[in-house]
């Protein structure tokens, strides 16, 4: 069967007059119909959305030069390694997540945007400070959970320091297996409830170092690992509230943090009046 030419399957399904005026678009494959939360997407689609799944699994760039209005994109479980969303300024919304991006052309100036992700690719080495341009970002993901993906070397290769991120009120964080090595004191947690920063497999993976930081402190901060947990673990767990342990590991991790960052920033306060005076 020949190779789809990705712009002509997406001019043939939604005709050059109507990118235009298309709000929400959804590119799945036909194994998502059965998954819960795909399934209440497809009971809700509104009337200016489209849901397609290929015959084929769409592998290439994929250029969504030509639908300035979009604002929520979702392609999933494709072959695609670029995206081009230079021009949808509108985007609110962007989860590509299980494809084999390298790269994606971001709009400059996309202010609505809240929700990046972009989980299990295999993006090149780019800085985190990309994300610093989306000041109203509540939710970003971009690491790599797939353990198969990270033993055949495809992974998102994300790296720098979270001081990018300062001045972001996120909501939702997902780092694991990235190259994201620093700046733990300046990651922002007043609206945080979900964080994730374990290796999952990946051993050279530098988002360890943060997680390490927070090992050497583990009996001040008071962290509680569950039997025949380590520290790797912890940092990678989604967990929320259990019954059982009664705690949310996830706002375990966050107070953790929290915690470890008062002396810190009580010490950048410190050193910023010294440099004054």
């Amino acid at each position: 069967m020949a190779r789809i030419n990705n712009q002509r399957w997406l001019n043939d399904i939604i005709p050059p007059h109507q990118q235009n005026n298309t709000r929400e678009l959804y590119i799945w494959p036909d194994n998502l119909r059965n998954d819960t939360e795909h399934q209440e997407i497809y009971r809700n689609v509104p009337n200016d959305s489209k849901i397609y799944i290929p015959a084929q699994t769409l592998i290439g760039i994929l250029d969504f030069a030509t639908f300035p209005n979009l604002e929520k994109l979702s392609v999933e479980e494709q072959s695609i390694t670029e995206l081009n969303l230079k021009n949808c300024r509108k985007l609110t919304e962007i989860q590509a997540n299980n494809n084999l991006l390298e790269r994606i052309i971001w709009p400059n100036d996309a202010l609505r945007l809240e929700v990046i992700e972009i989980i299990n690719n295999n993006f090149e080495t780019c800085d985190i400070s990309v994300f610093s341009n989306f000041s109203n970002l509540k939710t970003l993901k971009i690491g790599t959970r797939d353990r198969d993906r990270i033993r055949d070397g495809i992974y998102n290769r994300f790296c720098g320091s979270l001081k990018h991120l300062q001045d972001l009120n996120l909501n939702e964080l997902g780092l694991d297996a990235t190259d994201v090595d620093s700046g733990l004191e300046y990651l922002p947690t007043n609206e945080l409830n979900f964080l994730t920063f374990g290796s999952c497999g990946r051993e050279e993976a530098r988002v360890k170092n943060l997680w390490k930081i927070l090992e050497t402190q583990a009996e001040q901060l008071e962290i509680i690992l569950k039997p025949s947990s380590n520290f790797d673990e912890w940092a990678a767990n989604e967990g929320a509230y259990s019954e059982a342990d009664g705690f949310d590991e996830c706002m375990d991790k966050i107070e953790a943090i929290r915690e470890w960052q008062n002396p810190q920033q009580t010490w950048q306060n410190q050193t910023q009046v010294r440099r004054i005076l």
